[in-house]
C-alpha cells in the first residue's frame, strides 16, 4: 500500500502562521477587519495588527456579538465611513459570528448609498434577498479560531431578527 503524499499548504497552520503571509500581499490596500481585540491579545497578535495599521487603509471591527442580529448589521454599517472606498478585501478572524458578521457586511455593504438608512432596509435585504442584485467582488479571508460552524469553508451567513424569532440564511455573496 503506498502512501499518500499530502502537500504542505494543506495541513491546518495556526491563524498567527497565516497572517503573518497576509502583510505582504494586503500592503497598500483598503482593508476591513473583523476580530475582537481579546483576539487580538489571545492569539498574540498584536505584532501583527501593528504592522497591518502601518502597511494598509484599515477599518477595525473590533466588537462581535454572538449570534448577529440585522440590528448589529446596521450598527456596522452606519459605522463605515460613506466617504469610504469599498475595501479591497475584509479578513475575519475569529469564530462562526466573526465570519459570518464579514460575509454579511460585504454583502449588504451596498446599502451604505442610501443617504438615510434605516434598520428595516437592512431587514428588507435580509428577508427579500435584495443584496443578489448587488454582489460585488470584494475578497473575504475567513480564518477560523474555533471548530464547529464551518462559516469559513461556505458562502452562507446566518444573522438573526430577535424581535421576530427569525433567522435569516445569506446566500453566496
Amino acid at each position: 500500500m503506498s502512501k499518500l503524499s499530502i502537500p504542505s499548504s494543506i495541513y491546518w497552520r495556526s491563524p498567527v502562521e497565516f497572517t503573518s503571509e497576509m502583510i505582504d500581499e494586503l500592503k497598500g490596500k483598503k482593508v476591513v477587519l473583523f476580530m475582537s481585540s481579546s483576539s487580538i491579545k489571545r492569539l498574540s497578535l498584536e505584532r501583527w495588527y501593528k504592522n497591518l495599521k502601518n502597511v494598509t487603509n484599515l477599518t477595525h471591527f473590533s466588537i462581535i456579538p454572538s449570534n448577529p442580529t440585522y440590528e448589529d448589521i446596521y450598527n456596522i454599517l452606519l459605522q463605515y465611513d460613506k466617504e469610504e472606498p469599498e475595501p479591497d478585501v475584509v479578513v475575519a478572524i475569529g469564530g462562526g459570528s466573526t465570519i459570518d458578521i464579514a460575509k454579511t457586511f460585504t454583502g449588504l455593504l451596498y446599502l451604505n448609498a442610501k443617504t438615510d438608512l434605516k434598520k428595516e432596509d437592512v431587514l428588507k435585504s435580509l428577508i427579500q434577498k435584495e443584496y443578489l442584485e448587488h454582489k460585488g467582488s470584494i475578497s473575504i479571508y475567513a480564518i477560523p479560531t474555533t471548530s464547529g460552524t464551518g462559516s469559513e469553508v461556505t458562502s452562507w451567513a446566518t444573522v438573526w431578527d430577535m424581535e421576530s424569532k427569525a433567522k435569516y440564511s445569506i446566500e453566496a455573496l
